[in-house]
């Protein structure tokens, strides 16, 4: 299975033993369902566990505490959506999503996502929802992680901030627009980057490459030091 995901391709056979370990924890723990009209099979189950094992791959799956399940739809979804612009007019529309979480709630993910995530090319839909379930672990899902000091957390804050409005203000972002919308989503997005293009990423934002290696305790390129 893991020859069909080149952008773990990084992986030592060490981690790679571990991965696959943390994978099989996984899916003993925490039931995958499938919605009507999508059956999952055995392998396709591997798959998302193999991925959502990126994440947890040192931290060890206690990090997952605050969810039980993953439920998969064949596509991307409709979902509801309430913005509140600057008038403070409540806006509602329904839109597609690959992927959805909440403090408490189950990870959901579209199949047709899961199949492109992993591919080397900064892409992980697995690993982006899962992101969004560590910030919720007691950092409030703001963007910002429990990390292990109060300087760690300004100096994250701080340079995940400055990346975000430089994507914001750039017509061309070097990564995914949706990055810029939110510290939330930078920190998500960026940690795609890391298990999928860590080369990408430490190219563009080495400073931020640093910052994940240390929280995951995954250092891909062994460059975290440097």
């Amino acid at each position: 299975m893991l020859d069909q995901l080149p952008g773990l391709a990084w992986l030592t056979p060490e981690q790679g033993r571990v991965l696959r370990q943390r994978a099989a924890e996984l899916l003993s723990r925490k039931p995958i369902h499938a919605a009507p009209g999508l059956t999952l099979t055995p392998a396709m189950q591997l798959r998302i566990a193999l991925l959502a094992a990126l994440p947890v791959l040192v931290l060890g799956l206690a990090a997952y505490r605050n969810f039980y399940t993953f439920f998969v739809y064949p596509d991307d979804f409709l979902v509801e959506h309430e913005v509140v612009d600057e008038a403070g007019v409540v806006h509602r529309f329904t839109g597609p999503l690959a992927g959805q979480t909440s403090p408490q709630g189950a990870v959901i993910l579209s199949w047709t996502a899961v199949e492109e995530s992993g591919q080397g090319w900064g892409f992980n839909v697995v690993v982006h929802e899962l992101a969004h379930k560590l910030d919720m672990l007691g950092g409030g899902g703001q963007g910002v992680p429990v990390l292990a000091s109060a300087a760690w957390a300004r100096a994250w804050e701080r340079d995940f901030e400055a990346l975000r409005a430089a994507l914001a203000d750039d017509p061309n972002p070097p990564l995914p627009a949706y990055a810029g919308t939110s510290l939330v989503e930078c920190f998500a997005v960026c940690s795609e980057y890391l298990f999928d293009a860590p080369r990408q990423l430490w190219q563009l934002v080495p400073e931020i490459y640093r910052h994940l290696a240390r929280f995951y305790r995954v250092d891909p390129l062994g460059r975290a030091g440097s």
